[in-house]
């Protein structure tokens, strides 16, 4: 078998149809046949060489309607992904990076746009590629040269550090101070053990059942939003003169004009637009489960459009009110004076001039930080970790059929761990244990290793570093920086990629996010827009890269910290790592002898698919001139210890 075959049947097998490039669940060839196939085959593909078929589109409904996703569910998940504790924590870390409110509102409100300009993008690639993964599949789909690199580097970045510890940390905090009294500190030991808690309760709970889970996560949706709606009529309030420890007079001087206090360092406007960036991050939850998302008839991306552009406008209107209503109650050497607490906590600090001195207050904001963080733990564990029961795949009774066959082995959908650990992209060990699916439907095994990675970031986030939290919580949202880079520049180049344009009906690609707009204006449009996310996530990554004291932007220059490089290493070295591997399981590993094959197990129902390697050549002469020498060892220490 030459190695061109199995690299071209590696591409192939592990690409999942276009649209129109969709086939029937059924297969093609002699129905008895398909009827009764021989379920433990192992099918050897390397002596063929093929490609896709295109067909007429069809339209995937691979979850039963009753479980589709209508706008309530799709906007919570969105909802509830990015409403999380950062709002609480945040815009007082911007204020003390910048040193101005109106800097830091400005900012916020920036901030809103960039989300926005990301809602179009993920919005354009989500309806071009319906498919549960997301960004998996799309740099898949539009990065081919080099062959999986990207896809590679991806998923090991995305295995290895997609991890709420952000969110799953401040909420164990959260827990912490609503069980305590106020003045009481804690080890940093207890908060990562309530944070494990946390962690290991929502994947038990969604890992037993999906209904509950989803259940769940509407209410901590309902939650967030009458929440922040309920801080933002404090601001009114606090304007009036009608906080319990403030008057009219305090809350205008306290948010007057002071850009002439604004700081020149870049590295602290760089921070704060990373920041900032993390409490918007999330508006990409529903690609991930796309597939799930009810199709209507006529409109079939009208509900995921509508819920996400609605969830993402209320989240820019309520983050910018929650902002103001905070700056206006509070003054700057308030907030500075509290974040230089062990225990720090702004809204207790915010609901006592509101609404008075009392000590239910601590326990009252760290009730509700909980909730909120717990909600939003839910929601990220459930688009990045989740698979949904897959339907009969029937086998080929031919090699004709192969081509057929490639096309249906990604029509199960599959969340993004559950399918980067099933194709084996990066190097977990047991790959086929990993991707495999329980009898309640949940990816239990992928649940247990997102659990694992969450509890060794957990472990090892420094919190005894004045900016320990803050390097470690934003390593994921830099690491999303390069993936901005890698979305955006296809997008800008859609009318000329092969990818976005359907060679069966000659159809050029046209925005459809806008779609009620001509196409000339939807273009630029649709190109304004990415460019903007592309600046803005261009300059996260090159700012940071600028040397810089990161003590004294968060005012504590005496402080231990983290050097300022560590996040863009931190951040870089798991792409980097990623192609190692490329390198590894693509070019090295085929000269050596191994080859793929694909195994089939159905249970009930149900097909699993696997892909396993062959050893041959210098690969199965080391392997069994290793097992000879290991059987040898054995018997000779058998003879030793019977001796």
């Amino acid at each position: 078998m030459n190695n061109e075959n199995t690299g071209d049947f590696r591409r192939t097998i592990r690409r999942r149809p276009l649209p129109y490039e969709t086939q029937p669940v059924e297969l093609a060839g002699d129905p008895e046949q398909s009827a009764s196939p021989d379920l433990n085959k192992t099918l050897d593909v390397g002596e063929t060489n093929f490609q896709p078929v295109a067909v007429p589109p069809t339209v995937l409904n691979l979850v039963k309607e009753p479980d589709q996703f209508g706008y309530l569910t799709t906007g919570a998940l969105i909802f509830s992904k990015v409403v999380s504790t950062a709002i609480f924590d945040t815009p007082a870390q911007v204020l003390l990076l910048t040193g101005s409110t109106t800097a830091s509102l400005l900012l916020w409100l920036l901030g809103g746009l960039i989300a926005w300009a990301g809602v179009n993008v993920y919005l354009e690639y989500g309806i071009q590629f319906p498919y549960n993964g997301g960004e998996l599949y799309y740099i898949n789909y539009v990065w081919t040269r080099p062959p999986l690199l990207l896809t590679y580097t991806y998923s090991t970045m995305f295995m290895l550090l997609c991890v709420n510890r952000g969110s799953i940390l401040s909420t164990a905090a959260a827990i912490c101070r609503a069980c305590t009294r106020e003045g009481t500190e804690w080890d940093d030991r207890v908060q990562k053990l309530v944070a494990v808690v946390v962690i290991g309760t929502t994947c038990l709970l969604q890992g037993y059942s999906r209904p509950i889970f989803i259940h769940l996560n509407n209410l901590f949706a309902m939650h967030k939003l009458l929440l922040l709606v309920f801080l933002s009529f404090c601001l009114f309030a606090v304007r009036a003169g009608g906080g319990k420890e403030l008057d009219a007079q305090t809350a205008a001087e306290n948010i007057r004009p002071d850009l002439g206090e604004t700081t020149s360092s870049a590295y602290a406007w760089g921070w704060s637009m990373l920041l900032i960036q993390r409490s918007f991050l999330g508006y990409e939850n529903a690609n991930l489960i796309i597939e799930e998302v009810r199709r209507p008839v006529g409109d079939p991306n009208k509900v995921f459009r509508r819920a996400a552009k609605g969830a993402i406008i209320l989240i820019i209107v309520l983050y910018m009110f929650v902002n103001t209503a905070l700056y206006t109650a509070l003054t700057k050497e308030e907030i500075t004076n509290e974040m230089a607490t062990p225990n720090k906590d702004i809204f207790a600090l915010f609901f006592k001039k509101v609404f008075g001195s009392s000590t239910r207050a601590r326990m009252a904001s760290g009730t509700v930080i909980a909730i909120t963080g717990m909600g939003n733990v839910m929601a990220f564990t459930f688009a990045v970790v989740r698979g949904t029961p897959q339907y009969i795949l029937l086998p080929p009774t031919s090699f004709a059929n192969l081509a057929n066959y490639a096309n249906q082995l990604f029509r199960a959908p599959r969340t993004v761990k559950q399918e980067i650990a099933r194709i084996g992209a990066v190097p977990l060990p047991y790959p086929e244990f990993w991707a495999k699916t329980n009898y309640h439907g949940a990816p239990g095994p992928t649940l247990f290793l997102h659990f694992i990675i969450s509890t060794l970031w957990i472990i090892f986030t420094p919190l005894d570093k004045a900016n320990g939290f803050l390097v470690w919580s934003t390593l994921f949202t830099y690491a999303r920086s390069y993936l901005a880079i890698f979305l955006a520049v296809p997008l800008l180049l859609a009318p000329r990629l092969s990818a976005f344009n359907n060679p069966v009906s000659n159809a050029t690609w046209r925005p459809r996010a806008w779609s009620f707009m001509p196409l000339g204006p939807a273009l630029w449009y649709t190109n304004i827009l990415t460019i903007f996310w592309l600046i803005a996530n261009g300059f996260v990554l090159v700012i940071y890269w600028i040397r810089s004291d990161p003590g004294k932007s968060l005012g504590e220059p005496d402080a231990a910290v983290l050097p300022s490089w560590l996040a863009p290493v931190v951040a870089t070295s798991f792409y980097l790592l990623g192609a190692v591997y490329w390198v590894w399981d693509l070019k090295i590993l085929p000269k050596l002898g191994y080859r793929l094959s694909i195994r089939e197990e159905r249970r009930g129902v149900v097909d699993y698919v696997y892909f396993h390697r062959e050893i041959t050549g210098l690969a199965a002469i080391f392997t069994n001139n290793l097992s000879a020498v290991l059987v040898k060892i054995k018997s000779g220490l058998s003879k030793m210890l019977t001796w």
